[in-house]
């Protein structure tokens, strides 16, 4: 995706927001394939922060593995970093751990364990690329299909 503006892309549903910034349905325009923009705040924030932000994106960017979400681009527009992913139709696990709960169906052991091997998959991938990932949490692993 060389040269990307967001007015290349169809913006959808905001899925998510915290004091990193947004995260917001997305399709490039002339696409099929929905995906996930990741929107930063680099101006008015700490160097720090700053390094951290561009930081995410080279680690992203060494990564391939099918239990990790998929980067695609990025690029500086707005004083924002916007990060391109891959999008995750089945949202995230804590959501589906909350509606079981409400409709007391647990999850079967087999789908525990099936989660458990899934998201350990990812994590030996980020480690064997010494990545660290420091915020894991059932609202931060993704599903691709329910």
């Amino acid at each position: 995706m060389p040269s990307l503006r967001l007015s290349d892309f169809k913006i959808g549903k905001l899925l998510g927001a915290g004091s990193f910034g947004e995260v917001h349905r997305a399709r490039e325009k002339n696409k099929k394939d929905d995906v996930v923009i990741k929107s930063i705040a680099i101006v008015g924030v700490s160097r720090k922060e700053q390094e951290s932000a561009l930081n995410e994106v080279k680690l992203l960017a060494k990564l391939d593995h099918p239990r990790v979400c998929r980067y695609y681009a990025s690029f500086v527009e707005d004083e924002k970093l916007r990060i391109v992913m891959q999008y995750c139709e089945g949202g995230d696990l804590r959501r589906h751990i909350e509606t079981r709960q409400k409709a007391k169906q647990p999850f079967s052991a087999d789908n525990v364990w099936r989660f458990l091997a899934q998201a350990a998959h990812g994590l030996a991938h980020l480690h064997e690329h010494k990545i660290l990932h420091r915020d894991l949490k059932s609202s931060n692993l993704f599903l691709t299909r329910v």
